[in-house]
């Protein structure tokens, strides 16, 4: 793409389609996830081979179904709405984003249409497999962006992963935090295992001049990730988005909350049903989703609808 994005046509766009969509298949699978629901949906359509997907945000993309991201992002064109709407309010033309989790590269492709040019995009995979098509598809990107095939955790060196192959690619994880109640055992095989590189953010962001968001989807070590990236938030300020879910550890997500918050002056928020950000209310056990940490300073109208 040439031409600036208009990020909030392109949102608005994705807020119609999830209006549909979502009327109607509550009212045709009401007790089904969204992602059961689109993988059954899907299934039959795509198949399981590997091919590309178009973008609501112009351009395509190779998805590798029936990887859960994949399958939702074959059928619309997006994939979780609610981490889009937090993206968009945190980032602009010049930003620099830090992807942990890239998995195939979509929300790294959304950040580089949101930083445009003069911006910066960290995506980070350890999975060697999955590295290999993120790398892919981040070739033409809209800003610059660096990929990393590392783990970002709390030390440097080397550390078990298990890879869930095709199905649960979205749920690699280290071993030591995948174990019997992590939601990927309930879709997948056991996994493979294969020992990565890792490193700390605070290594790999020690020279950039700014970092205005980070987002970490790390399956469950989100607070290894936080131990080796105190410098950067202290440095930088930055926002970050974390993926919840305590799954068969009650008290996990609310802890990793608690000691970013406890650094002072970040407030936490959310994305509502309609997909603007708002207060969010920190809760003692928590299901899937994504909350948005912000620090006090960059908080904007923009930010945050009232």
């Amino acid at each position: 793409m040439t031409e600036p994005i208009d990020a909030t046509a392109v949102f608005c766009q994705v807020r119609r389609m999830e209006r549909i969509r979502t009327g109607r298949t509550l009212r045709k699978l009401a007790s089904l996830s969204p992602h059961r629901t689109v993988g059954l949906q899907a299934a039959a359509r795509y198949g399981r081979r590997p091919r590309r997907a178009k973008l609501v945000f112009g351009g395509s993309m190779r998805v590798t179904p029936p990887d859960t991201p994949s399958m939702w992002i074959a059928r619309y064109g997006y994939f979780e709405p609610e981490v889009m709407a937090l993206m968009q309010g945190t980032l602009a033309p010049g930003s620099t984003f830090v992807d942990v989790g890239a998995h195939l590269g979509f929300f790294s492709l959304w950040a580089a249409c949101l930083c445009g040019g003069s911006g910066h995009v960290y995506a980070i995979e350890p999975t060697p497999r999955t590295a290999h098509v993120l790398k892919a598809n981040l070739v033409g990107a809209d800003a610059a962006v660096t990929t990393i095939e590392k783990a970002a955790l709390d030390r440097e060196g080397t550390v078990d992963f298990v890879d869930f192959g095709p199905r649960g690619a979205a749920f690699n994880g280290p071993a030591a935090a995948v174990g019997s109640g992590h939601r990927a055992t309930r879709q997948t095989a056991e996994g493979t295992r294969l020992s990565v590189k890792c490193t700390t953010l605070d290594a790999l962001l020690g020279n950039a001049s700014r970092v205005d968001c980070i987002k970490i989807d790390a399956e469950g070590s989100e607070g290894a990730v936080l131990d080796g990236t105190v410098a950067t938030i202290q440095r930088h300020r930055p926002h970050l988005i974390l993926e919840t879910g305590d799954f068969s550890q009650p008290g996990r997500t609310r802890a990793v909350l608690d000691r970013i918050l406890n650094l002072g002056d970040y407030v936490a928020l959310q994305a509502n049903d309609d997909f603007r950000v708002v207060p969010h209310q920190l809760l003692d056990v928590y299901p899937y989703g994504n909350v948005l940490l912000s620090p006090t300073e960059r908080v904007t109208r923009e930010t945050v609808e009232s």
